[in-house]
């Protein structure tokens, strides 16, 4: 027998596993899943150089740039520590995908 176990959202499962086909198994899906957190990796790490090689959107006047700021201000400064709290929850759910903290955009 051999103990495989796992945590959750923060709650750990453990299972007791027969050696033959079912460690077997665990063992093959343990694989399939550390390949796909590398191909997650790898197309985060070629969506960051596309958003790299991507122009910054030209603004036309002053009266433009100011509206932009002001919409930007109120989107990542919110007045309440609540808009903070669930601003910093949505980044880090954003961020999930990337060892380096980036998320796909």
């Amino acid at each position: 027998m051999h103990l495989w176990n796992t945590t959750i959202k923060g709650k750990s499962y453990a299972k007791s596993v027969k050696v033959g086909p079912e460690l077997k198994k665990y063992v093959d899906e343990i694989n399939n899943h550390r390949s796909f957190l590398k191909l997650c990796e790898q197309l985060v790490e070629v969506n960051e150089r596309i958003c790299d090689l991507r122009p910054v959107p030209e603004v036309k006047d002053d009266q433009e740039l100011a509206e932009l700021k002001k919409k930007l201000h109120k989107q990542f400064m919110g007045n309440t520590k609540r808009d903070r709290a669930n601003r910093y929850e949505l980044l880090q759910a954003e961020n999930c995908l990337g060892p380096s903290g980036s998320g796909i955009l």
